[in-house]
C-alpha cells in the first residue's frame, strides 16, 4: 500500500473489481480502472448487459467514474419514468378494515377477528403504482442513494425515495427483471428494468452476510472482459469460425482433473485454437509462467498445437509468439487496446481476432480477400 501523490491518501492495488465500497467506519473505498468508462460501456453493450447504446454515455461526464455514470444515467430514466407517470396495475390486496371494502375473506376474517368484530377481513383490487415492476426500480435507487453518492446525486436518489415512499422497499432478486410480461402501456419499462437488473447485480456483489452490513458498488473486470473479448471475437469471425467456451473438459485420462477453457476455436471439422483472456498487468518481459502452463496444459489435453492468451494493454504492445521445447505446440501472447477511441474498439478486437487466425494457420478472414 502507497500514498497516492495527488491526494496524500492509501492507495491499494487491487485485482479485478472496481467500484466503491462504502466502509462501516464511513469512509469510502474506490477503485478505478485504467480502462476509459466509455469503453467500459462498450463492452458491457457488446455483451448484452447494457440496455442501452453505449453512444448515449458519452455526454454523462466521461471522465467520471462508472458509479457516477451510471447513477447519473439511471436517475435520469427514472425521472423521465415519473414525469410522464408511472405504470399501474391492478393488485389483489387483503387487509382488515373498519369498512367494508370489495368481499368478505370468511376465512382469514374468523382467523383475526374472531373475538372482536371492529373490523372486517376485505379481499379488493387496488389500481396501485405498489408494484413489482416499480418496487425493482425504487429497490435499485434506494441502493444507489446509500453506496457512495455525494451531492447533487446523492439528494436526488433519497428525493426519489421519498416522493416513491408508497412503492413498497423490496429485496428482490435481480433476475426478476426476466419475469415481467410487456405489452403496450409498460413497454417503455423494458429498457429500464434491464438497467436495474444490471444494477442490483452490481450494488449486491455477494450473497453470502458478514456481521457488519455495508452499501458497495462493484463490477467484475475479470468477469467482462472475458464475456467481452469472446463476444467482439465470435463477432469478428462469423462466417469463418465459431468462438465459444467450452464445458469443463476432462484434463487426465481418469477424468478427475478438470479444465475450462475461456476461448475454443473450431472450425466445421474440430477445435484448432484455445486461448484464455487474462485481466492483468503485461510486459514484454515474462516473469510468470503460470498463465504459459494454463495454457499448454489446454493444448496437451485438447489435442492442439496452437494456443493463445488475450491480454489487456497496459504500457506496451505485446506480441510474441513461444515455441515448447521437444513439442508442436506454439504459443501466442497478445493484447488488445481497451483505451483506443469508443468508435474504434470493434475494429481493434477484429485486428487481434485477425491475428490470432494467421496463427493458428486460417489466412481468410471475413472481409478480407484470399491473395
Amino acid at each position: 500500500m502507497a500514498l497516492d501523490p495527488v491526494w496524500g491518501l492509501p492507495r491499494i492495488a487491487t485485482t479485478s473489481w472496481i467500484g466503491v465500497i462504502k466502509l462501516p467506519s464511513g469512509r469510502d473505498l474506490r477503485i478505478s480502472t485504467k480502462v476509459p468508462v466509455a469503453s467500459v460501456f462498450q463492452m458491457l453493450a457488446t455483451v448484452g448487459e447494457w440496455p442501452f447504446r453505449p453512444e448515449e454515455i458519452v455526454g454523462y461526464a466521461p471522465e467520471s467514474t462508472i458509479l457516477f455514470v451510471v447513477a447519473r444515467f439511471f436517475r435520469d430514466q427514472l425521472r423521465r419514468l415519473d414525469d410522464g407517470g408511472l405504470y399501474r396495475a391492478y393488485q389483489d390486496r387483503c387487509e382488515n378494515l373498519t369498512v367494508l371494502r370489495g368481499r368478505i375473506d370468511f376465512r382469514e376474517d374468523l382467523r383475526r377477528n374472531i373475538m372482536e368484530r371492529q373490523r372486517t377481513a376485505c379481499t379488493f383490487a387496488d389500481f396501485t403504482r405498489d408494484i413489482p415492476e416499480n418496487q425493482v426500480l425504487r429497490q435499485a435507487a434506494h441502493l444507489l442513494s446509500e453506496c457512495g453518492l455525494v451531492g447533487e446525486l446523492a439528494s436526488d436518489f433519497r428525493a426519489l425515495d421519498y416522493w416513491w415512499s408508497d412503492i413498497q422497499l423490496t429485496d428482490h432478486d435481480p433476475n426478476v427483471v426476466t419475469t415481467f410480461n410487456y405489452h403496450r402501456l409498460n413497454d417503455h419499462y423494458r429498457a429500464v428494468h434491464q438497467l436495474a437488473g444490471v444494477l442490483l447485480r452490481w450494488l449486491s456483489p455477494g450473497g453470502a452476510e458478514g456481521d457488519r452490513r455495508f452499501p458497495a458498488f462493484l463490477v467484475n473486470m475479470n468477469w467482462l472482459y472475458e464475456e467481452f473479448v469472446r463476444a467482439a471475437v465470435a463477432n469478428s469471425l462469423r462466417g469463418t469460425a465459431r468462438v465459444r467456451k467450452p464445458g469443463p473438459l476432462a484434463l487426465d485420462e481418469a477424468g478427475r482433473g478438470r479444465i475450462q477453457p475461456d476461448l475454443l476455436f473450431e472450425d466445421d471439422e474440430a477445435p484448432f485454437l484455445v486461448g484464455d483472456c487474462k485481466y492483468k498487468r503485461v510486459g514484454a518481459d515474462i516473469q510468470s509462467n503460470a498463465d504459459l502452463y494454463q495454457i499448454l496444459a489446454y493444448c496437451s489435453s485438447l489435442g492442439l498445437s496452437r494456443g493463445a492468451l488475450v491480454y489487456p494493454r497496459h504500457l506496451v504492445d505485446v506480441d510474441d509468439e513461444l515455441v515448447v521445447r521437444n513439442s508442436p505446440i506454439r504459443l501466442r501472447r497478445v493484447t488488445i487496446d481497451l483505451g483506443v477511441p469508443l468508435g474504434e474498439l470493434a475494429a481493434e478486437c477484429q485486428r487481434v481476432s485477425r491475428e490470432m487466425l494467421r496463427f493458428a494457420g486460417l489466412p481468410r478472414v471475413r472481409g478480407e480477400q484470399v491473395a
